[in-house]
């Protein structure tokens, strides 16, 4: 027996954070354990290196062995507040050094699932006190049972997939846990991590250093080839790759890895293959030459041309043709600074040392052994010390000298710690706390929905995507809620458990809330919420709590129109400072255009008043306890302005308001009317009577609106609905409208008539611009169709009683070159996924937009299945492009056919065959997803 080392790292928040607790390193045979060894870490999350025994080296460097080249341990870790992890069968061979960088997770109340996760029975008395171990099992490396990466994409029907303007390496690359078409967890990583863990996934990392180079640099080459061309988000998916060797290259969640490979990862990682003349990453295809072959490269191959003294550039050349060289980008996106070219070191000068300098100060802050220094340009040994020790944390060469390695990992792990800071600075909750979540009263949070809960859902989910679950993809708190939200809700709520349907109901918005709080506070221990961040905001400033300050301006814009519109897109330029001013002038604050304290306070509290939500489907909102009256403001007033403006639609004698909170002159009027429509004492008071009779009111008026559960199901007229028009579809448009400005506080109801006036027009303006759409005021197809779905979410929300009868039908229109929305969303999503299969058809864009490739692709799609060529997607045409593309699921994840194989066209006509008997029966008004 030969031996080798490992030594384990804890970590959290994707390295952000190191985690002091204990490793207990174990090997069982033949269920008897025969060795155990325990570990504690130290303040940088690290344990001592432990040496192992392993089998001989000989036989990792012999493809005809059919001996297992590494030996099997175990890996426990435990910490305080931390659910427990089991790592089973990692990897130690001969004369290497492996480590397992774990990352651990904090303890919820519902524990989060892993990909892999069980629970671990061991006997152990205080192992059975705790909760359930996430457990995860390392499979043997792909070299050993006929690995090879996925066939190069000219061997598939796809052609032509988008291509990015330039080549850049991202900072972080979304691996999807399975086949493209299959169910499975998508998981974040940064794209260094990403090439070690596939390259210790794939080959033996005692082959000689130009083998393993050589391999990396096809690994990296084909991932960036992926990136590069959008391959798969050009398809409609939500990921960069897949983990899958039957498409491209073998990853695999938690496994450990190897100091060897992770060094010339971290020297190499931003180099790629390129054949000579062309601009893109090479799709560098390979196999391991043995059990499999192919027509690239052969990794066992190159192990006897590195002993044969060949170089990774030549080597490669072998395998691919002459005409191929190796080109290094300094394009790395996220990294706030490249490589100078030449190394730092003890007396290196210069804004370069200073930029070293100031990134190791942050970084110390969570990884204090690294100590504080001054920020004077000088490499001394002061500096020399922080960078050998930061080398010994991240597992880089400890010679003090900032090369190429050591540069970008310093870059990478501060943005990772100043992206946890910038979050942590913005941990407030929605608004009233858990007591306003919705399902309480308030309905569930769905796609199509907007306002400060869609905003506090997408917070949560951001700040555990960048912090603990690579598997939930982050997004951008911009209040709307997406396609992109309904994605990571789904993956939060496979993560926790949950029932996976993409809706924040009253479940998964109290595991939102627990999971924050928890990952929150393990991060920011000492802290609470709705907190001042700490610091004051000003022009020059960026990140996260920049860009939640500029979503409440944003928000309070559409109430004030004082303060002027600007984009919440985290950089505090001149726009602004101007918004800061103009509310600190709007609400009596020093108009410096500065958020400190006061401002932050101030802003906070308006934005929450406003945001608060109006109606209560349940019961009469409670009565606020006092009078309101002229000069009354807040919440309360803008709840008697709302429902007044609903009954003034009925009775001409209450004045319609501007929503804006404030008991004004006009809403004095409005009440006095409204007291004597209704013989209540004239005062212009809204008391306790006053104001259950206005709500009474409301109510009623909306139910004369939908006399014996009428529901309105008018199809788009075919044309834009204009100023100046005058016909049925102008008020049926404004009807829809004015039921959605019911439970929206951002949109202004409006008269419904026959006319599409200017004020009409401008309303319909907020609309599109609440719900991300293009602002012309015009109503489009694409204005109409949310409409009529919000419409019909706010008509279910009001009459439940009606909803259940199945009277709101869901419509469907023939679609026609020119149509725009959703339904062709997915009609573009589908013939990208069948594109696989049926050679003819051009994967194209996801617009939503009816255009010439896709009447190009119904054409081909109707030839297959035998329909009439239209060109236009009838009830029978959609429905059998949907039969099509769930059966190609269905028999590729059967295994049944092969990424690139034609469907069998017999076969496709036998499933239609079976399904044109039932497809109309009492299903033809099917809802559009």
């Amino acid at each position: 027996m030969e031996q080798g080392t490992l030594f384990v790292k804890l970590e959290s928040a994707r390295e952000a954070l190191p985690v002091q607790g204990r490793v207990v390193i174990s090997q069982t045979v033949n269920g008897v354990r025969v060795l155990e060894i325990e570990l504690v870490t130290d303040e940088d999350g690290l344990t001592q290196p432990v040496t192992l025994d392993a089998p001989d080296r000989s036989i990792s460097l012999d493809p005809a062995s059919t001996q297992q080249a590494w030996a099997a341990y175990d890996v426990e870790a435990y910490a305080d507040g931390y659910s427990d992890i089991l790592l089973e069968g990692v990897q130690v061979y001969s004369g290497v050094e492996a480590y397992a960088p774990i990352s651990m997770l904090p303890i919820f109340s519902s524990q989060a699932v892993s990909p892999t996760a069980v629970t671990a029975d061991t006997g152990s008395t205080s192992r059975e006190a705790q909760q359930d171990i996430l457990h995860t099992t390392i499979p043997a490396p792909a070299i050993r049972g006929g690995s090879a990466s996925g066939p190069a994409p000219l061997s598939t029907c796809a052609t032509q997939p988008l291509v990015l303007q330039s080549v850049f390496i991202p900072q972080y690359i979304t691996v999807h846990l399975g086949k493209p078409q299959n169910s499975a967890a998508n998981e974040t990583v940064s794209f260094p991590y990403y090439i070690k863990n596939v390259c210790s996934s794939e080959i033996y990392p005692t082959w000689p250093e130009n083998a393993i180079r050589a391999n990396i640099y096809a690994q990296i080459s084909l991932a960036l080839n992926r990136v590069y061309t959008e391959w798969y988000p050009s398809k409609g998916y939500n990921f960069n790759i897949t983990n899958s060797t039957q498409y491209d290259q073998y990853y695999v969640s938690g496994r450990n890895i190897f100091t060897n490979i992770s060094r010339i990862v971290d020297d190499i990682f931003n180099t790629y293959l390129r054949r000579v003349g062309d601009f893109a990453p090479y799709y560098a295809e390979y196999c391991n030459g043995t059990t499999v072959t192919c027509k690239g490269m052969s990794q066992w191959g190159t192990v006897s041309l590195a002993e044969s003294g060949l170089s990774p550039i030549q080597i490669l050349r072998r395998y691919y043709g002459n005409n191929f060289e190796l080109v290094t980008t300094n394009d790395i996106r996220a990294i706030p600074s490249s490589y100078p070219g030449t190394p730092l070191r003890l007396g290196s000068t210069g804004n370069n040392v200073s930029i070293i300098q100031r990134q190791l100060n942050r970084i110390a802050k969570n990884y204090p052994a690294i100590g504080q220094q001054s920020v004077d340009g000088v490499f001394g040994a002061t500096t020399q010390s922080a960078v050998r020790t930061f080398q010994k944390i991240f597992n880089l060469t400890q010679d003090g000298v900032v090369g190429k390695s050591t540069w970008y990992k310093i870059s990478y792990i501060y943005v990772a710690v100043k992206k946890l800071a910038e979050l942590g600075s913005e941990s407030e909750p929605y608004p009233g706390g858990s007591g306003d979540a919705p399902g309480s009263g308030t309905g569930s949070i769905q796609q199509g929905a907007v306002g400060a809960q869609v905003a506090a859902v997408q917070y949560y989910l951001s700040y555990l995507a960048q912090t603990f679950y690579p598997t939930i993809p982050n997004i951008v708190p911009d209040g709307i809620f997406g396609a992109q939200t309904r994605s990571a809700v789904i993956a939060f709520q496979n993560t926790f458990g949950l029932t996976a349907d993409g809706i924040v109901g009253p479940a998964t918005w109290a595991a939102l809330e627990k999971q924050f709080e928890t990952a929150y506070d393990d991060n920011n221990p000492g802290s609470y919420f709705g907190a001042y961040p700490g610091v004051v905001l000003r022009e020059g400033n960026r990140g996260l709590r920049v860009q939640q300050m500029q979503f409440y301006l944003l928000y309070l814009h559409y109430s004030y129109s004082s303060i002027p519109k600007i984009n919440a897109d985290g950089i505090f330029g001149p726009a602004t400072t101007a918004a800061v001013r103009a509310f600190q002038a709007k609400f009596g604050l020093t108009q410096d255009g500065v958020v400190g304290l006061a401002t932050w306070t101030e802003l906070y509290s308006i934005y929450s008043q406003k945001n608060a939500l109006v109606l209560s489907n349940e019961q009469v909102p409670a009565y606020p306890g006092f009078v309101l009256r002229r000069g009354s403001q807040g919440q309360a007033v803008l709840g008697v302005q709302t429902y007044l403006n609903v009954v003034s639609r009925k009775y001409a004698s209450v004045t319609p308001l501007t929503r804006d909170g404030n008991f004004d002159s006009r809403t004095e009027v409005s009440v006095r009317a409204f007291q004597r429509q209704f013989k209540l004492t004239i005062t212009g008071w809204v008391d306790e009577p006053t104001r259950n009779r206005i709500y009474s009111e409301y109510k009623n008026t909306l139910l004369s609106e939908h006399l014996e559960c009428r529901f309105i199901d008018v199809p788009y007229p075919g044309e834009p609905v204009e100023v100046g028009q005058t016909n049925i579809f102008v008020r049926t448009a404004l009807y829809y409208y004015n039921l959605i400005a019911a439970f929206d506080l951002l949109l202004e109801p409006t008269d419904i008539n026959d006319t599409f006036t200017l004020e009409d027009s401008l309303a319909i303006e907020e609309f599109q611009r609440t719900r991300g759409l293009t602002v012309t005021g015009v109503i489009d197809e694409d204005t109409w169709t949310l409409l009529y779905y919000q419409y019909v979410a706010a008509y279910q929300d009001v009459f439940p009683n009606c909803a259940a009868q199945d009277s709101v039908p869901q419509p469907f229109q023939t679609l026609v070159p020119g149509s725009r929305g959703v339904a062709v969303e997915q009609l573009q999503i589908w013939i990208n996924a069948l594109s696989a299969y049926y050679c003819d058809l051009v994967p194209q864009d996801v617009t939503g937009i009816y255009d010439e490739t896709t009447e190009s692709n119904v054409f081909i799609l109707q030839t297959l299945l035998d329909l009439p060529l239209t060109g236009e997607v009838d009830q029978t045409t959609w429905n059998l492009i949907q039969e099509a593309y769930e059966e190609a699921l269905a028999e590729n994840n059967n295994g049944e056919e092969a990424y690139g194989d034609l469907l069998d066209v017999t076969y496709i006509n036998r499933t239609i065959s079976m399904t044109e008997t039932v497809l109309c029966a009492g299903n033809c008004g099917t809802p559009l997803d």
